[in-house]
């Protein structure tokens, strides 16, 4: 492993991710290492690090929708939105969580409209 990836894996991100995946989703330790392998991967093939890659998805809804989209690109999708959210990154844009009234409900969008 480089220098460089052994760097972002002592990441307090990355660690608090890693012990989230084992602790709370209950996959076993050698799965959440693979995961954080991957995310290393996709930060190694952006050159920017996970830390980078947190920053940038939080500074806006639109930068996070980017990373997400070229994480999904490279397959990865669903693990760097994985890390993102663990570390607190709204990857779904801004929600009115539980709402309690229409004009709440509408803020969400028509993706989140009640289905019958």
């Amino acid at each position: 492993m480089s220098s460089e990836g052994s760097i972002w894996r002592a990441s307090a991100r990355v660690q608090r991710w890693q012990r989230a995946l084992v602790e709370w989703v209950g996959i076993e330790p050698s799965q959440a290492a693979h995961r954080v392998q991957a995310l290393l991967g996709f930060c190694a093939s952006r050159r920017l690090s996970p830390d980078e890659i947190f920053e940038r998805a939080a500074r806006s809804d639109a930068e996070c929708a980017t990373l997400v989209a070229e994480a999904n690109f490279a397959g990865v999708g669903l693990i760097v939105q994985s890390f993102l959210i663990h570390n607190g990154v709204n990857v779904y844009g801004r929600l009115v969580c539980m709402p309690r009234t229409a004009a709440q409900l509408a803020q969400q969008g028509a993706r989140w409209t009640a289905r019958r």
